[in-house]
This record gives structure tokens, sequence and C-alpha cells, in this order.
């Protein structure tokens, strides 16, 4: 047995625990931190380009008062992102309107300011009122300070835009949606293995279902964003767009060095795309 599997049987038992406790803490406070030098993790040029990257997401995505209300890694988090999103859909027309987009596996949902206000941008002039609706099936995990991952995602989308941004504990392909104009799945479990190291229950290892979903849930010319990994997981995903009908428009290296664990990010790739047809 791989020493990875040992631990499934706990897993089971600890989602099953805190899935029927559902705890919360209540909504936590968020602290700001000094965050000059912003890349310290970084030198000499490397870090001057990447202050220069910062200063350029900031500016365009109005993440000012994000930099002075959370701690330094959650806001290079939500930098980061706005970076890869950037790369990941250049060239690539969005769904005219968009108005509806669902996150799902959004763990604590650090990134929904970034998020939110990438797409309310893309392509439009001005920012549009989308709504962003965060999904994570184990929203009950305990963090620092005893407050569960769900009071972090709400602090977050409140964060974000309290009126339209929202987080949702619960099993999104169960949720029936039909209506959506971008689905993302920023690094989905397509292996047993990273399912595993997560801490859910072997039980719910089903990427076929999950990716399914996520088609299903888009409305005709919708779209998929799909963060993976590796190039190998972005292979296993492939077919699995293919099964539900998706045409997939561009696939793009997404690496950063704007976070300090940037080697971890060496293979990252992300694949954009579109189901057929155009909204009625």
């Amino acid at each position: 047995m791989p020493a990875w599997l040992v631990r499934a049987p706990w897993n089971e038992l600890a989602f099953a625990a805190r899935t029927a406790l559902a705890f919360s803490r209540g909504v936590p406070t968020f602290l700001g931190e000094p965050s000059e030098p912003l890349f310290p993790f970084l030198d000499g040029a490397s870090q001057a380009a990447a202050t220069t990257r910062e200063t350029e997401l900031r500016a365009r995505y109005d993440l000012a008062g994000l930099r002075a209300a959370v701690s330094a890694e959650d806001y290079r988090e939500n930098i980061a992102l706005c970076d890869a999103l950037e790369r990941a859909t250049a060239d690539v027309t969005p769904p005219s309107p968009l108005r509806q987009v669902v996150d799902i596996g959004c763990g604590r949902f650090a990134y929904a300011p970034a998020l939110h206000r990438f797409l309310a941008r893309w392509g439009a002039t001005t920012p549009s009122k989308l709504v962003l609706d965060g999904w994570e099936l184990d929203g009950h995990v305990l963090l620092a300070g005893a407050h569960s991952r769900a009071d972090h995602g709400r602090a977050f989308a409140a964060l974000a835009d309290a009126a339209r941004v929202s987080y949702r504990v619960g099993d999104f392909a169960r949720a029936g949606r039909a209506d959506v104009d971008v689905v993302t799945l920023l690094y989905p479990f397509l292996t047993r293995r990273a399912l595993v190291a997560w801490g859910l229950p072997l039980r719910c290892f089903d990427p076929t279902r999950l990716v399914a979903a996520a088609c299903r849930a888009l409305r005709p010319g919708g779209v998929l964003l799909v963060f993976n990994q590796t190039d190998d997981e972005r292979a296993l995903l492939a077919p699995l767009l293919a099964a539900s009908g998706m045409v997939t428009i561009k696939t793009t290296p997404i690496a950063s060095r704007l976070v300090a664990y940037s080697d971890a990010t060496a293979d990252r790739v992300a694949t954009v795309a579109r189901r057929p047809g155009s909204a009625a």
C-alpha cells in the first residue's frame, strides 16, 4: 500500500465528524501587516520586476485596499492570480453578458477579491456587477485561531464584495445550475493522492463527475477556466472536457514568481474551454 493511502481511513472519519459538527467561530478579523518589501524572497532584478508587475495589477484591479487589509501572503496570492488569469485569458473573448460566476473547490477563498475583480473587468470598459459564488465541499476544517475554512471564506467574500460574492459549503454537483457564464476550477483533484493529501475521503474522488458538473452548469457560450498543478494533470483533464462536449480554446503555462513558493508553480498550466452554442 502506498504510504499516502494510509491516511485515507482517518480522512473518512475526520471529514464525517467535522461535517456533522459544522463548527463556526464566526467571521475572523483581518489583520494587515507591513508588506515592504513585498517580495523578500527575490533579489535584484527579479524583485524589481515583481514589484513593477504588482504595481500594475494593484492599479488595474483596484487592490490597494486589499493590500492594506490582509497578510502579505494572502495579498501575493491575489496578485499572482490576477497575473495568471491575464495570461490564461489573453486573446480569449469572454461570454457576453458576463453576470454569473461559480468557483468550485474554493478552499478558504483568500483569492476571492482578485477573482471577482478580474472577471468583472474582463472585456469590459467599466466593471460589471457580476455575482460570484464560491463552493467548497470541505468547508469545516479548523484553521488558525479555531476559525473554520468557511469562516475565512465568508470573510474574504465580504472583503471582495459583500453584496455579490458568497461562500457556500456543499457539493456543487448537486446544485443543478445551468445558468453560469464562467466556471473556475483552480487546481481540482484529478488524482487520488492529491485528494487524500488535502484531507478528503477517497469516496469524494470522482473527477469525471466534477468536471461534468462544472461543464453542465455553463450556459451555451460559457467559459470554463481550469488551473492544473502539472501538465500531467492537464492531460488527465483533456478527455474529461471532450466527454462533456467542451471545446478547448487554449492552454497556457502559468508559473509565477509572485509567490514565495515559486518553484512549486513551475509546471502549472491553465486551460480555457468553451461550451458550444450562444446565449438565447
